[in-house]
């Protein structure tokens, strides 16, 4: 993967925040006073994948949930906005 770097929202910084980098935790930077992360791993994608099937969506896993949807939508910000 190339260097992924963005800056975002400070709401949308602390929900990427939540998610489980610990596998690449050597491989993503997080700047607090910027709102900025940058990562080279090719798992941020998945593990970013992982956390929305595991804890946005409902038991069942057939509908997103309120949580789900702010997951995606920080997902299409990183992946789809320059």
């Amino acid at each position: 993967m190339k260097l992924l770097k963005k800056r975002l929202e400070p709401e949308q910084y602390e929900l990427l925040k939540e998610i489980d980098f610990s596998e690449i935790e050597d491989h993503i930077l997080f700047d607090d006073k910027n709102c900025e992360f940058e990562t080279d791993s090719d798992l941020f994608d998945v593990l970013f994948d992982v956390h929305i099937v595991k804890y946005g969506m409902d038991e069942n896993q057939n509908e997103c949930t309120e949580y789900g949807k702010k997951l995606y939508d920080l997902y299409d910000e990183i992946f789809f906005t320059d």
